[in-house]
């Protein structure tokens, strides 16, 4: 009988604890200690003894307003985001990742350096932009905490250290090994040898039945891919003669960008009105044993609009956070593309594999030919008629200027521009290239 009262007990209290994380869930707030880089705050509003500080309290004090359960630490918040940041270039393996966080002063329990497996779920973890993961499962409604990083920095993040998951450990690091380079012929990873004082790269065939046998010497492979670079510098009298002109349709563009924000806003309130409607349709009575939605339908649906609710929101937030000179943001990438292929030969191997994973999305070689991908907005500046072109006489100049006025390519500029607008600036992406800042 005492057996029997004390596995009740313990039943009920099992119950209990598991009500009790799921309500918590779905209020939005984590159910434990929450991650490294946030504080828990207690009811009597303090920091929980796990973390606390004198020092985070006061600052936290400092916002001046009402503390939530889970807030940013003032101290270690800041690291965990330059954490993301490094590992988003996508040039550091996992132990050099948790040796850069010894660097920056992130600690675990009792001041001990962060492990692999630490710096792993750190880095994977989607709590850091506004996502709480529990039991395998993703909850974003009524999220109670800040984000610490943007969903495109995340996601950035997962596909760098993704291409770095795979492979052995190599005491060697070259600038196109990596999977950072596929084989034309048959997708495999392209490997780097040094042989007699020379790097050589070939495909691994670890899928068999490839064609490419010869092996490709660095010096070839790094003049190809400084000349595909050179594909993303515009002619100085071009940008000397499109600039002022940006700058008189600055108010055209403004408009434009009010537009955008208009059509933005009707979607989103378009995805809230249809997550209205399919909760009345789950909920109606005609609905009965599923007879309209059934559960898995109501399920799926309703994650795809929260899916495309998302994204609108954060386009939206973007466009409403974007700077007002975006003008002198547009002229500060263009300085950054105008140097790019020449301090590509000057900078050191992880800055060179950093401007490799921020420009191309995919870098094959077939027949010792390099063929790049460029990623967006380098893939429509590549594009723009007058790319690379030659300006070296006062003749060609002229041409160039003569090409510029035509509509079709004023247009096209234009386009290059709203691409810069959308798929750089309003990113916020940080680019420091061998002493180029993009943005501070």
């Amino acid at each position: 009988i005492h057996f029997a009262m004390a596995k009740k007990s313990s039943d009920d209290t099992s119950q209990f604890v598991r009500r009790d994380v799921v309500s918590k869930l779905l209020k939005g707030e984590y159910p434990g200690m929450v991650p490294l880089g946030y504080v828990n705050i207690n009811r009597d509003g303090h920091i929980t003894k796990g973390r606390d500080d004198p020092q985070k309290y006061m600052m936290l004090l400092e916002l001046d307003r009402p503390l939530r359960r889970e807030e940013i630490d003032p101290i270690d918040g800041p690291l965990v985001a330059r954490l993301f940041q490094e590992a988003s270039r996508g040039t550091r393996s996992l132990p050099a990742l948790r040796s850069f966080s010894g660097e920056l002063g992130l600690r675990a329990k009792h001041g001990r350096k962060l492990s692999k497996t630490a710096v792993w779920n750190l880095l994977t973890n989607p709590y850091y932009y506004g996502v709480i993961r529990y039991n395998r499962k993703l909850y974003t409604e009524n999220i109670q905490h800040e984000p610490l990083i943007s969903k495109a920095l995340f996601d950035q993040v997962q596909e760098a250290i993704g291409r770095r998951r795979k492979g052995i450990y190599r005491r060697h690091l070259f600038t196109f090994g990596g999977c950072v380079m596929v084989c034309g012929d048959c997708s495999c990873p392209v490997t780097a040898e040094r042989q007699k004082g020379y790097v050589y790269y070939h495909c691994t065939q670890s899928r068999g039945g490839c064609t490419q046998r010869g092996w490709t010497r660095e010096e070839l492979v790094g003049e190809q891919f400084t000349a595909l670079l050179s594909r993303l510098q515009l002619p100085q009298s071009f940008l000397d003669y499109a600039f002022p002109k940006l700058k008189q349709c600055h108010a055209t563009q403004a408009a434009l960008s009010a537009a955008r924000r208009q059509k933005l806003q009707s979607q989103l309130n378009g995805c809230h009105g249809r997550l209205d409607r399919l909760l009345q349709m789950k909920l109606s009575p005609g609905n009965a044993e599923g007879a309209l939605v059934s559960d898995e339908e109501y399920i799926k649906e309703k994650a795809r609009i929260r899916e495309e609710l998302d994204t609108v929101q954060r386009q939206l937030a973007a466009q409403e956070g974007q700077s007002q000179t975006w003008v002198e943001d547009c002229e500060r990438f263009f300085s950054f593309t105008q140097h790019l292929a020449r301090k590509f030969e000057e900078v050191s191997i992880e800055d060179k594999r950093g401007a490799l994973f921020l420009v191309c999305s995919k870098l094959t070689l077939k027949d010792h030919r390099v063929v790049a991908e460029f990623r967006e907005p380098f893939a429509a500046v590549a594009a723009f008629p007058l790319a690379g072109m030659p300006e070296r006489t006062q003749s060609e100049r002229r041409k160039l200027l003569a090409v510029a006025e035509k509509p079709k390519n004023v247009e096209c500029w234009l386009g290059i521009l709203d691409v810069i607008r959308t798929f750089w600036l309003t990113d916020n992406k940080n680019v420091m290239l061998g002493g180029i800042p993009f943005r501070q």
